[in-house]
């Protein structure tokens, strides 16, 4: 296999249950797309056990709280995707978050994949975590850093910006307006849900956004 359609969400699984309209919605448009890797943050136990049920062709990669009943982060690669290797690392967090990661291979590239949902309420704890993944991302340079930033125009929003090591799709691609807002938070949109990637030989590109509600939307990306 030679690209990636990658998908992540944001499914709030913690704050509003699990929703099964949501869930039909989104396995469907998985199947519709030929998605064949989604990364979701804020997932519940019960959603996780929904989605297994209904895509058998995924393996799947999660953190797991069994105490609170929460998956944080969970991955789901097609298993027609070849998975070298799954782990993850702990970040400083006040809401019991880690990074869950993974390499697969795409056609002769090792990448990795770094699925995070970072500190919602605390930004002090969000700039930590950002400049430990910085510092996680250097082991690898096919390296692609996915999903739940919780950033709403901060000090954390200039340690991307400033950081010339990693690209932004979106804004490489000419910062297309349709594609950028996807949390709405206080009476405005942010761009909470994102992708970065190390500058090397990857092609990454933005290509759709799909809101199941008005508070979240989930972003669609090509990678080769």
């Amino acid at each position: 296999m030679s690209a990636l359609k990658l998908l992540t969400f944001n499914i709030e699984c913690s704050s509003f249950q699990t929703r099964h309209d949501k869930i039909n919605s989104l396995v469907s448009f998985i199947k519709l797309k030929n998605i064949n890797c989604f990364l979701l943050q804020d997932v519940n136990i019960t959603t996780l056990s929904l989605f297994k049920s209904k895509l058998h062709n995924f393996s799947v990669i999660e953190s797991l709280d069994t105490e609170n009943n929460v998956n944080s982060q969970v991955m789901f690669i097609s298993k027609e995707i070849k998975i070298v290797e799954e782990y993850s690392y702990d970040i400083p967090s006040n809401e019991s978050h880690e990074v869950i990661c993974c390499k697969i291979v795409l056609g002769e590239k090792e990448i990795e994949l770094i699925n995070i949902h970072l500190e919602e309420q605390n930004e002090n704890y969000r700039k930590k975590q950002i400049e430990t993944l910085f510092e996680i991302s250097k082991e690898n340079k096919n390296n692609i850093i996915i999903g739940e930033f919780n950033i709403y125009n901060e000090e954390c929003e200039l340690l991307l910006l400033n950081n010339d090591d990693f690209v932004d799709p979106w804004i490489e691609d000419g910062c297309n307006t349709q594609l950028r807002n996807t949390t709405f938070y206080k009476e405005k949109w942010y761009r909470t849900q994102r992708l970065i990637y190390q500058n090397s030989d990857l092609k990454c590109c933005c290509i759709g956004l799909l809101n199941f509600n008005i508070n979240k939307s989930a972003l669609i990306y090509s990678i080769e």
